[in-house]
């Protein structure tokens, strides 16, 4: 931590610029550029500061699956929980906000989801997340990127249980 009156550590320094570029992440701006800033001021003191630039808001315009056959994209959009394509309620509640640790999240449940249905061996390769549209402003949090997120996966054969046999079993006949 970074407290007032204690001796500057240089590697604490970079790990709080590294905190305040997560959490620009968090809220979209992926580009978001974070450099702390050091000034002497005299008698041993020294003054430290970040300057944050926080780049354009991400956001999904459109996320496509390819090669799905067993369940409709459709179904496997709102298998997504945290991460939507642009729409009006989407909006209001910033899930149309592209942060990729969120979108691996979601990209766990639709393993889940093909496995659950005898699926096991689903393959999906990283998505391709491509800049389809750039909106810079001069004002300060109002630039825009636009990502159109295309996720290829290759089902597999189903799996399904054909018999299951107990033997020996004496305590419950």
């Amino acid at each position: 931590q970074i407290a007032i009156g204690e001796p500057v550590d240089y590697s604490i320094l970079k790990k709080a610029e590294e905190g305040i570029r997560s959490l620009l992440n968090q809220k979209g701006y992926l580009d978001a550029d974070v450099h702390g800033e050091t000034r002497d001021t005299g008698n041993g003191n020294v003054e430290v500061s970040f300057k944050v630039k926080e780049g354009a808001k991400t956001r999904i315009k459109s996320i496509r699956f390819a090669g799905n056959k067993v369940f409709s994209s459709r179904r496997l959009k709102k298998t997504l929980k945290n991460t939507k394509q642009h729409g009006l309620f989407t909006r209001f509640k910033q899930k149309d906000i592209y942060h990729p640790l969120k979108y691996d999240t979601d990209l766990r449940d639709i393993t889940s989801l093909y496995g659950d249905n005898g699926y096991i061996d689903l393959d999906m390769p990283p998505a391709q997340v491509t800049v389809v549209q750039e909106k810079t402003s001069p004002k300060a949090g109002k630039s825009r990127k636009w990502v159109a997120i295309e996720q290829r996966l290759a089902e597999g054969r189903q799996y399904r249980v054909g018999e299951v046999k107990v033997t020996g079993n004496t305590v419950f006949p």
